[in-house]
């Protein structure tokens, strides 16, 4: 929930848990996979929120719930304060809108640009073709694309053009939030920078809110007011993204902090000097579900499931700070 010295959410996780039934073959039991596990996270109107964490750390499954291509298992999704499964799917596409990683397979190959960006126009019924085309080209200009692409086709786009691409088109019927699932992340470096000031800009623009979903914490600092970290279906630190990027409290984004991307013949992804046992969902540990890879674990944490609580030397009015670790100085009750 939003802290009562922020403003009300437009969009808000609460208490969110999603859950699926895998089975590993025909004889098998079945298992429960929990992907979230009480996920809370508010996203106020016209502001910007990080949302971190590794493959697996449950990032895309909560964009989904947001989104309302899923349904959550237990908690509540809200949209200015309403659940989400009551607005309906085509109510919910007006207001909030996905930005994908993979520009490319998010395009229709066999549709121009013009018809990718006006789409949504006409799902939705809104304005007649004069209208709709004057939009697009509007569309176009803002981000940064020349008229002469409203005739091409994704194949004669470079990556970075076919992203702008499938921003115009979030944004074709002015949505009051987007959900950008690690939006950079298929880009070249050169690129990347070039999307994040773009998105920036926007937000400046239009008021859109934001959630944007990375593996890499410094590239949600460079847009985001406030961030949180997410580990193994778990929210485990949550506050000012610029505090928690240079004083972490707790050790999985101290990690996250300290990572180097790797650049040209790497994979992109940071290197968090945990080792390499890879969280499981399948196999949450006891207690603390970082306590495997933590290297400040004690034996207490074996025992000890900790919740988020408000860290010491939180400040006023939005540096509220909270770290889910028996090791990080609570706030005084």
């Amino acid at each position: 929930m939003s802290p009562p010295d922020r403003p009300p959410a437009v969009l808000e996780a609460r208490g969110v848990v999603k859950q699926y039934g895998v089975t590993a073959g025909l004889f098998s039991a079945p298992r429960t996979l929990t992907a979230l596990d009480g996920v809370g996270i508010s996203i106020e109107k016209g502001s910007a929120v990080g949302l971190v964490g590794e493959s697996g750390s449950g990032k895309s499954t909560l964009a989904r719930l947001l989104l309302g291509v899923e349904a959550p298992s237990g908690g509540e999704i809200l949209f200015d304060g309403a659940p989400l499964g009551t607005l309906g799917r085509r109510a919910v596409a007006r207001r909030v809108q996905p930005v994908f990683q993979d520009p490319f397979g998010s395009l229709n190959p066999a549709h121009s640009i013009a018809e990718i960006v006006g789409l949504p126009l006409a799902v939705h019924r809104i304005g007649d073709r004069h209208s709709r085309r004057a939009r697009v080209a509007e569309l176009l200009d803002q981000v940064g694309l020349p008229q002469r692409v409203a005739s091409a086709r994704p194949r004669e786009l470079s990556g970075g053009q076919r992203q702008r691409v499938a921003i115009a088109r979030a944004l074709a019927i002015r949505p009051d939030v987007l959900i950008c699932d690690e939006p950079t992340s298929a880009l070249d470096v050169s690129v990347q920078a070039q999307i994040l000031n773009l998105l920036a800009d926007l937000r400046r623009e239009t008021g859109v809110a934001m959630l944007l979903i990375s593996h890499d914490l410094a590239v949600v600092q460079h847009l985001c007011e406030r961030v949180a970290i997410l580990y193994l279906g778990r929210i485990v630190e949550e506050g000012p993204a610029g505090a928690v990027l240079k004083d972490p409290r707790h050790p999985y984004a101290l990690a996250l902090a300290r990572s180097v991307l790797t650049v040209g013949g790497g994979t992109g992804l940071p290197d968090l000097g945990l080792g390499t046992q890879w969280p499981n969902p399948l196999d949450i540990p006891s207690g603390c579900r970082f306590r495997p890879r933590c290297p400040r674990a004690i034996p207490e944490c074996a025992g000890t499931d900790p919740a988020l609580r408000t860290v010491a030397g939180s400040g006023a009015s939005g540096t509220h700070r909270s770290a889910a670790c028996i090791r990080v100085e609570a706030e005084p009750a």
